[in-house]
């Protein structure tokens, strides 16, 4: 095997915003402590995380991608499915650079499966899921870090055009600031996820 994609995702179980999946390709030698003060993108500060994300451009020459699927998305397919569409876009954008003759496999963090269906290319290529994959496995600690930094941007621009909601700093998530400003306020339909935010409508 010449290669691994990792793939993880951020944003799972926020009540606004996409769900994010990254995808990254890099050489299937690569050991956890062959790089220092490697974490799961939810222990590195922003800061840390965008240095990472500058590394795997610029001094690794990682292969990254990174795809969302909306809040319409996370109403009709339902989290699962929403993520498992971004995961395997992702995946597919990956695809293209990998090398000719190259081999893969995908290590998915526990709870994602990329659609064979959607990308009959990946119909031989081996996809296991691992249990805290974005701590044990340096593929995925990375995946976990590009997605968080590009979900965490697009989170910051959308409060630019919604700045009552505050998304810049609570990303979308079910914070108590948050929930009180959605019974308040009421959501904004192409950004909020209907099927999370129901129930603090009811009790508004």
């Amino acid at each position: 095997m010449d290669y691994v994609i990792g793939i993880d995702e951020v944003g799972r179980g926020a009540l606004a915003g996409p769900v994010a999946v990254g995808a990254v390709l890099v050489p299937a030698h690569l050991r956890w402590q062959d790089f220092e003060k490697l974490k799961d993108s939810k222990k590195l500060s922003p800061q840390k995380r965008e240095l990472w994300l500058a590394r795997m451009y610029d001094e690794f020459k990682f292969t990254v991608a990174v795809s969302f699927s909306g809040a319409r998305s996370v109403d009709t397919l339902g989290i699962v499915g929403a993520v498992n569409n971004a995961a395997t876009r992702a995946v597919h954008r990956v695809l293209r650079k990998l090398p000719e003759g190259g081999t893969c496999q995908l290590m998915c963090d526990a709870g994602i499966r990329v659609r064979t269906d959607l990308t009959p290319r990946l119909s031989e290529v081996h996809q296991s899921q691992v249990v805290r994959g974005d701590e044990n496995v340096p593929a995925i600690a990375f995946a976990s870090i590009a997605a968080k930094v590009k979900r965490d941007d697009f989170m910051c621009r959308l409060s630019e055009k919604h700045p009552i909601y505050g998304f810049a700093q609570h990303k979308g998530y079910g914070t108590v600031e948050h929930q009180k400003i959605i019974r308040k306020n009421g959501i904004v339909e192409s950004v909020h996820r209907v099927s999370f935010t129901r129930g603090i409508l009811t009790h508004s």
